[in-house]
């Protein structure tokens, strides 16, 4: 959670706390 300060609540909720980046998102997601 805490790394997600970029990221919206939208990218953390949907699972990208871990990197809380963008192109990590999608990764995580895919």
């Amino acid at each position: 959670m805490s790394s997600g300060i970029s990221a919206p609540k939208s990218l953390e909720r949907c699972g990208g706390s871990s990197k809380g980046n963008n192109s990590g998102f999608q990764e995580e997601d895919n």
